[in-house]
């Protein structure tokens, strides 16, 4: 049975009147709206997100940054396989939700999270060894200080798993038309290795009913 909240999003996104409020919770999820955008996303991207968490390779030395983690469905399976876990979120309200869902991870260490943004991550060079981001970079402002950024936090050997979607699922939903820049394979690879970006590669799979794609980049070791 299809649960309600998904029917109502549904609803909302179908009508010409209503579809751009949620197209901009999509992008930056606040309020009411934002967490019912939340609990929905949390459901259309779990595969998405552990397909990514996959790539990584992870191990219990690692840690890891996810950038955009929104209702959080990415955390506990990043959780699950790393030693310790930074969250990044520009959504106040996304941030204020997860510090009360994930307390006790925050109180044993093994998790911070903040409100921030990706043309400035607050993390030192050579960070992390590990960076997670699923269905946001249709929204970066400066795609190349973007990816630099990244590239900037990452240690040495670490990798970066990017989930998205394929450009004709945004352009036949009508994102385009309401912020969201559609990425070609043939824009995504060189965008990447221009910020010094190893053995970049798109994957593709289909997953929960949704073409689904993964950008996978590595840093070279030192």
């Amino acid at each position: 049975m299809t649960h309600p909240a998904l029917l109502l999003f549904t609803l909302l996104f179908r009508s010409r009147l209503t579809r751009p409020l949620v197209a901009r919770q999509l992008a930056h999820p606040r309020g009411l709206l934002g967490r019912l955008t939340a609990f929905i996303m949390n459901r259309s991207n779990a595969a998405l997100s552990q397909w990514c968490v996959d790539k990584l390779q992870l191990t219990k030395k690692h840690q890891v940054l996810e950038l955009g983690f929104g209702g959080g469905v990415g955390l506990p399976q990043l959780l699950a396989q790393a030693f310790r876990v930074e969250g990044l979120d520009r959504s106040r309200d996304m941030v204020l939700a997860a510090l009360k869902r994930f307390a006790p991870e925050i109180e044993a260490g093994r998790l911070g999270l903040s409100e921030g943004d990706l043309m400035a991550l607050p993390l030192a060079d050579n960070a992390v060894d590990a960076v997670l981001s699923v269905n946001t970079v249709y929204f970066w402002p400066d795609p190349a200080k973007g990816a630099a950024e990244l590239f900037r936090v990452l240690k040495p050997g670490g990798r970066l798993a990017l989930g998205l979607r394929p450009p004709t699922m945004i352009i036949n939903l009508g994102l385009t038309q309401h912020g969201f820049r559609p990425w070609t394979k043939e824009e995504l690879l060189p965008l990447f290795s221009a910020a010094g970006f190893k053995a970049v590669r798109v994957d593709e799979e289909a997953l929960q009913g949704f073409p689904s794609w993964v950008v996978v980049a590595d840093k070279a070791e030192a």
